[in-house]
């Protein structure tokens, strides 16, 4: 009976596809002309560029005339697709490809050697928050140990720009991914005040992107085509959501507005409950939620939330220049605190345990808060 009524809804082929209509405010849209009058001419680098945000965000560089576009992913096929779009729609761009890892300090720097980019959108991640439970070693390497090779060659080559997209994950994190972007955070943010001032740090907070890859959104709409069930973590849990044109926007006008050692984000207005955006999802090919399609609470998964937040403890806001972006602002960490902090997160990332990676996590970023004293770890290859 549920497959009939997909086949006979008229909605069904174009219902899901705007996801704004799922966000119970007005789109967050910054004028960005001026932001993509910046990129004019400029030599620009971006990791993670096969990824479904970077990717439209390097379609949107490519429309602004960089003199030329460096795309950086692991992912051949998708760099590939990635390439071959931009190639297509400007092709008076020169635009060049890499496949490589941020993790790999050596190939990084032949790259931004040779490219001597001006600005760096530094969108490369693991974001996933139940898959790097297993994987905290991964998480640590690439989230937090792989910002830090890419911001401190910024340094090196005299980057105008670098840019770091984070997560409202990272908002007093109870995952390993969000302990991790905090720490890409932190990193970005009080390296300016060390540095010399040649390069501008500036880091972007996100929501939950609607639509992107392996978003829950994606999941749902599979669910609902197949007749469900409809799977949802928790009837309670909520979340801030924005669209990948906002996510997009909210980075070109961090570049053009941010200020050195910013972190900006997005006033999204009220948490929305999963829930909601689940029965409006299913509302949209027609069919009626509860009834047509079944819906079952599976419980929160390791490391999720039942509410994400936009601010941290030690955070304080101030608004940004447009009316609808928001500040993080908080105290510097001592630089010989983190230099301490990245020693014994290196330490054990190689010689400890997974165990050992997480409660290292938890136990630095309260040190770095100035909440705890300095952290004594033991790995296993010490006892």
């Amino acid at each position: 009976m549920t497959q009939q009524i997909f086949e006979e809804s008229p909605s069904r082929q174009s219902a899901y596809l705007r996801f704004l209509d799922l966000l119970p405010r007005q789109p967050i849209l910054p004028d960005h002309q001026n932001d993509l009058n910046q990129i004019f001419g400029k030599s620009v680098l971006v990791t993670g560029a096969a990824g479904s945000i970077a990717s439209e965000l390097v379609m949107q560089l490519g429309a602004s005339c960089p003199g030329l576009l460096v795309l950086i992913d692991q992912c051949e096929t998708s760099l590939f697709e990635t390439e071959m779009a931009v190639a297509n729609q400007f092709p008076q761009i020169v635009v060049e490809s890499y496949i490589a890892d941020i993790t790999d300090k050596t190939r990084m720097e032949r790259i931004i050697s040779h490219i001597r980019p001006e600005i760096i959108f530094h969108a490369a991640a693991y974001k996933h928050v139940s898959v790097m439970e297993k994987h905290p070693y991964e998480a640590l390497k690439a989230n937090f140990f792989g910002t830090k090779i890419l911001a401190d060659l910024a340094i090196k080559y005299s980057v105008c720009c670098f840019l770091l997209i984070s997560t409202d994950k990272a908002v007093r994190p109870a995952s390993v991914m969000g302990a991790t972007k905090r720490l890409a955070e932190l990193y970005v943010q009080n390296i300016c005040f060390a540095a010399p001032k040649k390069t501008r740090f500036v880091t972007t907070r996100f929501g939950n992107v609607l639509g992107s890859s392996g978003s829950f959104t994606n999941i749902l709409q599979n669910q609902i085509e197949k007749g469900g069930p409809v799977t949802i973590t928790h009837p309670f849990a909520t979340r801030y959501f924005m669209t990948s044109t906002e996510a997009c926007r909210l980075v070109l006008h961090a570049f053009a507005a941010g200020k050195n050692g910013d972190i900006l984000f997005f006033d999204m207005g009220d948490r929305i409950p999963i829930l909601s955006i689940a029965e409006l999802m299913i509302s949209a090919y027609g069919l009626v939620p509860h009834q047509d399609i079944e819906m079952i609470f599976t419980g929160l998964r390791p490391g999720e939330k039942l509410h994400e937040d936009l601010l941290n403890d030690n955070e304080t806001v101030k608004p940004g220049s447009y009316c609808k972006t928001r500040i993080a602002v908080c105290d510097p960490i001592p630089p010989h605190t983190f230099q301490e902090a990245i020693m014994l997160l290196e330490e054990i990332m190689y010689y400890g345990k997974d165990s050992e990676i997480v409660a290292a996590l938890k136990t630095v970023l309260p040190y770095l808060s100035g909440l705890t004293g300095k952290p004594n770890f033991v790995t296993s290859q010490d006892s």
